[in-house]
């Protein structure tokens, strides 16, 4: 799981939801430039998070409750407002965390 304060981090929200679903995302704070998913979920089917104008860019994985997955979506205008989409089958259960991120700070 992921910890608010990580040298690289900073979580966003946190939200649970049922089926497909979509979160605004307020603007990523100064020096963060990408947008990162961890996503747990209910059932044996898999889930599937795109950001809004990236182009089609998809991360995807398997539901689980022990874990879950990432994916991050670089940003190209941090200033502005997000909409992420986390595709699942009907009735499955969401778990979200949407967190800022700048894997630069991390290398230095």
């Amino acid at each position: 799981m992921l910890k608010n304060g990580s040298p690289s981090s900073e979580i966003r929200q946190q939200v649970a939801g049922a089926g497909t679903t979509s979160f605004d995302v307020e603007p990523m704070p100064p020096g963060y430039s990408h947008l990162g998913v961890a996503v747990q979920c209910s059932g044996t089917g898999k889930w599937s998070a795109s950001l809004d104008g990236v182009g089609g860019k998809e991360v995807s994985s398997d539901c689980s409750l022990n874990g879950g997955a990432a994916g991050l979506f670089d940003i190209s205008n941090p200033a502005a407002s997000q909409t992420v989409t986390v595709n699942v089958a009907d009735g499955t259960d969401i778990w979200v965390t949407i967190f800022a991120d700048s894997p630069d700070e991390a290398d230095k």
